[in-house]
């Protein structure tokens, strides 16, 4: 599975889900200035040293001594464990923010009981708080007040140096996530104009008048696990393609020739949709797309089936679906 990862997102992984593992993060200010690229972020919390059997030096022993950490960054890492621990023991298959609204506002207590601390310690308070939001409840409309937060509250730090960037990022999540929202089983896959890599005029209007059931496939050549995905789905192009069964695979590769040349070898007979513009295809922004392959199975009235069915599930589904 191939994700794509916007810059907010590790930042915010950055900011909360280290702490959980036990300790507290580099700071997302040092991030920033170390890469400009988020998705290369190594985020741990304590690394246990190679074990060796040489003595170690005095000035080894003392990079080996764990960092003191402000007040509120030491605050943070125990609210983190709480929470960590309390995910651990609930039972809700999606945890519900109300019932963590004392923690959600004990990381307010930390901001309000560290007036003195460095702005760049209460601004990763708040990231890690955003990164909650976030992560566990999908709730980007908290999460981009907080950043708003640190942006007007704490300017001067390399957190609000890159707030804009963490907003405008984080609005595009938002805008995925309530694609993905309005892509569930029972719902009308919404309909798309786009040309084919042969030039055809596609929309899933014309596979409706004909009554077919479709899967809709977006996919890479470059991407190991769609590929590792082709023989699959022509086995099960030949088997059923006759009995009304279509795929129509929208394609994030952005070299031409590189799919044409991969369709040709494979000998894929199916509809390929194709713009080269990778993850910045307007049907990726449409249909909410952040990882590859994702797959949706539409029955022949348009309606979504299932998503990412694989193996004996998505046969079977096409063996209830052809005999209606």
């Amino acid at each position: 599975m191939k994700l794509k990862r916007s810059r907010v997102f590790s930042c915010l992984v950055a900011g909360f889900l280290a702490v959980l593992a036990g300790g507290i993060h580099p700071a997302c200010a040092q991030a920033v200035r170390a890469a400009r690229n988020y998705e290369t972020l190594t985020i741990s919390a304590t690394v246990a040293a190679p074990a060796s059997t040489a003595a170690p030096t005095a000035a080894r022993a003392a990079e080996q001594q764990p960092a003191e950490h402000s007040d509120a960054l030491t605050s943070l890492q125990q609210l983190t464990l709480r929470i960590r621990d309390k995910l651990a023991a609930d039972k809700a298959p999606q945890p519900v923010e109300q019932n963590y609204a004392a923690e959600l506002a004990a990381f307010d207590a930390i901001v309000a009981n560290n007036k003195k601390a460095k702005p760049e310690d209460i601004a990763e308070v708040l990231v890690a708080k955003a990164g909650l939001y976030v992560q566990v409840f999908n709730d980007y409309d908290n999460a981009l007040k907080t950043i708003a937060q640190i942006k007007r509250d704490y300017p001067q730090t390399e957190i609000a140096a890159h707030a804009d960037e963490m907003l405008a990022d984080l609005k595009q999540m938002q805008a995925k996530y309530l694609a993905q929202q309005a892509l569930m089983p029972g719902k009308m896959f919404p309909d798309f104009s786009a040309k084919s890599l042969t030039g055809e005029e596609i929309s899933l209007a014309r596979f409706r008048l004909r009554g077919e059931v479709v899967l809709v496939d977006f996919w890479a050549t470059w991407c190991p696990p769609c590929v590792a995905e082709v023989p699959h789905l022509k086995a099960l192009y030949e088997k059923y393609h006759d009995k009304g069964f279509e795929i129509v695979s929208i394609s994030f590769d952005q070299s031409e020739s590189a799919l044409r040349d991969f369709i040709k070898q494979q000998s894929i007979p199916w509809t390929q949709v194709f713009d080269g513009k990778g993850w910045e295809s307007p049907l990726a922004q449409k249909y909410g797309v952040d990882m590859l392959p994702t797959m949706y199975l539409l029955d022949a009235d348009g309606k979504i089936v299932g998503s990412n069915l694989g193996g004996m599930v998505l046969e079977e589904q096409l063996e209830k679906l052809l005999k209606k």
